[in-house]
């Protein structure tokens, strides 16, 4: 009897040994996996980060220069065509407003919850702001910092 205890030791720790050597390497696999899909989701929504940004800032330029042109004597044709001109841009501004919550969910998602906290502070920026699209801007290099640190990219 006294000869199995050693062998019986011994094949619990093999065991055991074997058991968290499993889990050690999943739970490596598990955070390598989730590394690249958040990189996946990352890249996709700092572009679109930064050609929202740069979108309503060309709809906000535009804008500020009809303003500056037409005035109160300014004829109704002048002030129509005015206004065609800036159509184009307030179409591609509304269409990446409608975007926005699509492009900010695996953001939420994926996380982590600074990420995720970063984006919907962005996303209430993009909804709720309606003049200055530089208040906008303000909320981006958070959200890119919080990605960067989620991807344990030094700064």
């Amino acid at each position: 009897m006294d000869s199995l205890f050693p062998v019986a030791v011994g094949a619990a720790l093999t065991i055991a040994g074997g058991l968290l050597g499993a889990w050690i390497q999943a739970a490596r696999e598990h955070r390598k996996w989730l590394r690249e899909k958040r990189l996946e989701v990352y890249l996709p929504a700092a572009a679109f980060l930064t050609e929202y940004e740069l979108r309503m800032q060309a709809y906000a330029d535009i804008e500020s220069r009809i303003d500056g042109v037409i005035g109160p004597d300014t004829p109704e044709e002048e002030r129509l065509r005015q206004q065609r001109t800036l159509e184009p841009y307030a179409a591609r501004a509304d269409e990446y407003r409608d975007r926005v919550a699509a492009e900010m969910t695996p953001l939420i998602v994926l996380g982590p919850e600074p990420v995720a906290q970063a984006a919907r502070r962005w996303e209430e920026a993009a909804r709720t702001t309606t003049g200055n699209p530089y208040v906008i801007g303000e909320e981006f290099a958070p959200v890119l910092r919080e990605m960067r640190k989620a991807l344990r990219i030094p700064e």
